[in-house]
This record gives C-alpha cells, structure tokens and sequence, in this order.
C-alpha cells in the first residue's frame, strides 16, 4: 500500500470533539467483521467536509511535480528516516483536511444564503476559503519535504452533488461543533504547536495557520450569535444541545512522549500530553466561558 494514501477522516466514536480518525488501507475480516487499522487526531485540521456525519477529504497522490506548497523548505538535514515519516504522515494528514476545509467553506457561504444571512458575514466565509487553499498549501509543502517525494490532493470525490442545508437550527448546532468548538481548538493547538517549533518553515506555516483558524472561529460564533437572534428558541435548543454534547466529551489522551519527541515538537508535532494540556485549557479558558457569555446573552 502506498503509504501516503488512506481514506477520509471520520468523527471517532466517544472522543472529544474536533477528534477524527483515518482509516489505513482496505478493511479485513475476522470473526465476521469488517475490521480497519486507523490513526487519530484531534484539532489542527480545520472544518471538516461532512458527507451526512461522516468527513470526506481527497486522497493525497505522489506527482512528478506539484504547484501545492512546493516552496516549504523545512531543515530536515539532522532527521532520522523514521523522524522524516512521522512528519510526513501528520502534515499530509493536515494538508488533506485543510483542502477539505476549502469545500466545507463554500459549501457554508452557500448555507449562509439560505438562511438569509448578512453580507459581512457571506464576505468571511468566501475569505475564509481561501485561507483554506493557503493552509492546505503550506501543509502539503511540509508533507512534501518531509516525504522527499511530491504530495498533492487527487481529485475530490463530491459523488455528483452537494447538499445544501437551510435549516437554521441545525446550521446553527453544526457551526458549534465544526467552528465554536473545532475551529477554536484548531486555531489554539496551532498555536501551542507555534510556540514549541523551531524549524523556521514550520514556525511560519504554523503562525499563518493559527491567525487564520481564529478569524474562522470568530465567524462560527458571530453566526451562532446571529442565528439564536434571528431563529429564537428552535436555535437556542439546538445550540444548548450541540454545546452540551461537545463539552460532555472528554479531552484526548495523553500519550506517551516518543523518543523522537524534541524533534517532532521542533517541527511542529508536540507529543500528546501537550496536545491534551491545550485542548483541556481551550475549553476551560475559552470555549465554556464564551458558551456562557452566548447564552446568557
């Protein structure tokens, strides 16, 4: 199997929100099941695409040539083979989720209209976009110096047709999980990737990457708030429960640190206990006291 190809990103059963697993390859059976090996990862991975409840993301394919990131220059000279694969592996993952992102962004200017949104708010969602693009540039250019091969999404598979929600209860329930909570968990864990990296074509991806992912939370919740204005108590239910579900989750284990720790956290990948320490901060610090604040208002 190639390994720089695997199958969309899927919400993973029982974990915090903004957490995703990847299926590996083809499933196998045993005992009369279908059985997958996987990898997880939580936040740092923009809106997902959602197809019903489950994400899709293109797959990643090798290219003779790619115009996706192909300035990245990470120092990779002191790194071991095994190093050079981690990283590979996290930011490929990254760039296919941030390319989806491009999608979910559209899709949610499109969304924007039908519930008769107003234009400032259509304005961010097309920047936002774009921002997508830029991510997913930046990650797949990382990718592609740490795999020392070519990296670069295939053609996504919309499967013919796009829905377009204009529920506002439940465009309002999905902004809280995709944009309160995931984006601002994104935007944060960037961050704190930010301040543990060293490598300079990391630090500058990465700083674009948490500016950016803090604008795209900022819409979510200026557009939940304009939702539970506009559509009363319908969206102040769905709301409550969307908050309540994503809140109730509990934050992401904290692994145990790899040997190659230093290196993966100079580049931008810290171990687990990092990653966990930030997403219990955000949702203490951040996102509990801003679903109050919305709330009570």
């Amino acid at each position: 199997m190639d390994p720089y190809s695997s199958s969309a990103p899927q919400p993973l059963p029982g974990a915090p929100a903004g957490c995703w697993y990847t299926t590996l390859g083809e499933g196998v059976l045993r005992g009369g099941e279908c059985c997958y090996e996987f990898t997880a990862t939580c936040g740092g991975s923009g809106r997902p695409f959602l197809v019903g409840e489950r994400a899709r993301t293109a797959r990643a394919e090798r290219r003779a040539a790619s115009a996706w990131g192909a300035a990245a220059r990470p120092d990779v000279a002191a790194l071991t083979q095994a190093t050079r694969a981690a990283l590979a592996e996290a930011w490929l993952r990254d760039a296919l989720l941030e390319h989806a992102s491009v999608a979910s962004f559209a899709r949610f200017s499109l969304e924007l209209m039908a519930v008769g949104a107003p234009p400032d708010m259509l304005a961010a969602a097309h920047e936002a976009a774009g921002d997508e693009v830029r991510h997913a540039a930046l990650c797949f250019g990382l990718a592609s110096a740490y795999a020392g091969a070519a990296l670069a999404p295939a053609p996504f598979a919309f499967g013919g047709r796009v829905e377009v929600a204009s529920d506002l209860p439940e465009l309002a329930a999905r902004a809280v999980r995709e944009g309160c909570v995931g984006e601002t968990l994104a935007a944060l864990q960037a961050s704190e990737q930010l301040s543990r990296a060293t490598d300079a074509a990391v630090r500058r991806a990465l700083a674009t990457i948490a500016e950016d992912e803090a604008r795209h939370a900022e819409l979510a919740w200026r557009f939940v708030a304009w939702a539970l204005q506009t559509g009363g108590e319908p969206v102040r239910r769905a709301v409550s429960e969307a908050f309540e579900a994503a809140l109730a989750s509990p934050p992401p284990a904290a692994t145990a640190p790899d040997a190659e720790a230093d290196a993966l956290a100079a580049h931008g990948r810290p171990d687990g206990a990092a990653l966990a320490a930030s997403h219990r901060r955000a949702v203490a610090e951040v996102i509990a006291p801003a679903m109050a604040a919305l709330l009570g208002a």
